[in-house]
């Protein structure tokens, strides 16, 4: 559900009419419950039910930045999310890297995850995706995996990363970082895979390589074939429908034979009058 069409990116900001407050070390998020609850069922439950929340609208969030807070409600306001740095913070370099950027997304994922906010699960794996393909770094891939795994529980971000993963596992492998995620033995099983996949890949190029030569020494033979079938038919043709030598100084009645020459693999057969042993 999306709620940009009614510009209401404008309300969040000003809080104006609001009726729930979402509160993240010391940081307020004036909030609409129509617009919060009808997308996230925990919050709407939190703040139906018989809990402390109900009472006072108000729902603290102790286990993510305000940053991220900050993000979510923007996605419940307008749809989306900017990746930007936390207003609350002063920029650091990690707010501006390619690991910034994943952590992010990653960061986005897991609050949706933990509200059960689906859309925006959807949109910050397709965000992290992205990142991934746009800013490829594998220190920060790596950094963002560990984030990834520790803070989501988003099976389907979990195979997005393990599909950038693969894609990459090469220059993964040679970080340390990594081998400490997948452990000892995920490391040697994954290096023995690839291999695997390099010898296996090696055979697929040498058995496909071995299948061009003999479909062309294939093709080969066939038209040497053809050519000799063709060469044979003009010398039955030629006896059919010749009656005398074509030598003008012989004119005899046409008797001739077949003279074999060429190469013994494609052989060229001409006829040759018996009695002056033209050539036809």
């Amino acid at each position: 559900m999306s709620f940009g069409n009614l510009e209401l990116g404008r309300v969040v900001g000003s809080g104006e009419y609001s009726d729930m407050k979402l509160v993240c070390q010391g940081c307020e998020f004036k909030v609409h419950k129509v617009v919060v609850c009808t997308q996230s069922p925990v919050l709407a439950t939190a703040i139906q039910g018989v809990f402390q929340e109900s009472r006072t609208g108000i729902i603290n969030i102790e286990n993510f930045e305000p940053s991220t807070v900050s993000r979510m409600v923007e996605f419940l306001y307008i749809g989306d999310y900017a990746s930007r740095s936390d207003e609350t913070k002063k920029p650091t370099l990690n707010d501006i890297t390619a690991s910034g950027m994943m952590l992010q997304h990653v960061q986005v994922n897991a609050i949706a995850d933990y509200y059960n906010i689906e859309r925006l699960s959807e949109l910050s794996r397709s965000k992290f995706q992205q990142a991934c393909q746009a800013t490829w770094d594998a220190q920060s891939f790596v950094d963002a995996t560990n984030g990834a795994l520790g803070l989501s529980g988003d099976g389907a971000l979990h195979e997005v990363i393990a599909t950038e993963a693969a894609k990459n596992i090469h220059t993964l492998l040679e970080i340390d970082h990594f081998a400490d995620i997948i452990g000892e033995f995920g490391t040697r099983v994954l290096r023995n895979c690839i291999k695997k996949a390099e010898a296996d890949q090696h055979r697929v190029f040498q058995l496909r390589l071995d299948f061009e030569q003999e479909h062309s020494k294939r093709q080969a033979a066939e038209a040497r074939a053809d050519r000799i079938i063709e060469n044979i038919g003009r010398c039955i043709q030629t006896m059919r429908e010749r009656g005398f030598c074509r030598n003008h100084s012989c004119m005899a009645e046409y008797q001739c034979y077949i003279e074999r020459r060429g190469q013994s693999f494609e052989p060229l057969y001409t006829l040759r009058c018996a009695k002056c042993k033209c050539r036809d």
